[in-house]
């Protein structure tokens, strides 16, 4: 007969049982430990309470530059690592993520620093995060476990893109600088031209004028020839007044004298009498006057579409309208013509492409502006500036 086993002995028995199956879950987890920590990508070092490094895995190895006892062999603030903050400047020991978690019993996060790597003679840079760990149900810090991520493609990304920024940056200031020469050369030249329609052409035209009206009054009247005097005389007269249109829209003297509002209603009339186009204006909330250059701009923004409308639109209606919008001055133009393709027109084909509307962005771009053009082909055209001011 089989005796039974005492209290004592179950109790024994219970307890073997208990503290293998502790042991096995143990061991297990410890496994597992050991190998997230051998094949993760991250580096990992731990730090006991001197500073002192106990321990690396083999990413942090790699990023390091140097085996598990390199690493080992030093403390958190070792002179010996070559670290730089992410100015280029020294990153003092005392500073360091691994050591203030250290000292402060608190984690430190997101770090970016860099570390020389001895192995492939240059930096990476990484991203560090140190937390302190105590044992479970005490307060005494017993370990730094510090992990960091290799950010060093990032970095350099970063660092192109911030030269290909300042590149572009740069570009765009010459191309400023380029594009302001070629307007105020725009601007030389329809003033030179201007002064000499006025002083040159419009004097000889004056001259012949008054000789017509000195010849016409020394004639008999009801003559045949005093009849060719006066109509010789009122030709010079219409020359004279296209001359003087043309040379104001060269150099419109007006923009200096009453502003822009007068001066594109002025404008604007020249076109009604011009074309048989309607043209409505409107404007709202803009000052009396402001910086000559931005003035000049807009005039000649309203006064090149206005010429692309007539040469090319074959529109009936017309609509321009200028506002104040805040700091903002936004200018509208819009037609009902037959439209273009845009993608087409804005391509230069043997040596010839869209100045006007170039000069015409470029004006916006160097008052820190902007101009939009949209058209759909048999519907029209709408061209937007909006410029600082």
């Amino acid at each position: 007969m089989t005796r039974k086993p005492t209290y004592e002995e179950l109790e024994q028995k219970v307890k073997k049982l208990t503290n293998e199956a502790l042991e096995d879950n143990r061991m297990e987890k410890e496994e597992k430990h050991r190998i997230l920590f051998e094949t993760m990508l991250h580096g990992v070092i731990y730090h006991d309470l001197n500073g002192g490094i106990i321990g690396a895995n083999p990413a942090a190895e790699e990023i390091l530059g140097m085996d598990v006892d390199e690493i080992t062999s030093r403390t958190t603030i070792d002179q010996q690592w070559q670290v730089i903050q992410e100015d280029g400047s020294n990153f003092p020991g005392e500073n360091r993520p691994s050591w203030v978690a250290l000292k402060t019993g608190k984690p430190v996060k997101n770090v970016i620093m860099g570390v020389f790597n001895p192995k492939e003679n240059k930096y990476r840079w990484i991203i560090i995060n140190a937390i302190p760990l105590f044992r479970p149900g005490e307060t005494e810090l017993f370990q730094v476990h510090t992990t960091f991520t290799d950010i060093t493609d990032r970095k350099q990304a970063e660092e192109a893109l911030k030269i290909s920024r300042e590149n572009l940056l740069e570009e765009s200031n010459q191309r400023k600088i380029l594009s302001k020469g070629l307007i105020d050369l725009l601007e030389k030249d329809r003033h030179d031209i201007a002064m000499e329609l006025h002083d040159n052409i419009g004097q000889i035209l004056t001259s012949l004028k008054i000789y017509l009206e000195i010849i016409d009054d020394k004639l008999k009247p009801d003559t045949e020839l005093r009849s060719l005097t006066k109509a010789a005389i009122k030709r010079a007269n219409l020359a004279i007044n296209d001359l003087n249109n043309s040379s104001q829209r060269l150099m419109p003297s007006i923009l200096d004298a009453l502003g822009l509002v007068p001066s594109l209603r002025s404008l604007l009339n020249e076109f009604r009498e011009l074309t048989d186009i309607k043209i409505g204006f409107f404007n709202r909330n803009v000052q009396k006057r402001f910086d000559r250059e931005k003035e000049l701009a807009i005039y000649r923004i309203v006064q090149e579409a206005l010429n692309n409308i007539v040469k090319h639109a074959k529109a009936k209606n017309v609509y321009v309208s200028l506002l104040k919008k805040g700091a903002v001055l936004s200018l509208s133009v819009e037609d009902n013509g037959v439209g273009f393709d845009q993608d087409k027109a804005m391509k230069i084909s043997k040596g010839k492409g869209p100045l006007g509307l170039v000069i015409m962005r470029e004006r916006a771009m160097q008052l820190d502006g902007e101009l939009t053009i949209e058209s759909i082909l048999g519907k029209g055209t709408h061209l937007l500036a909006e410029i600082p001011i």
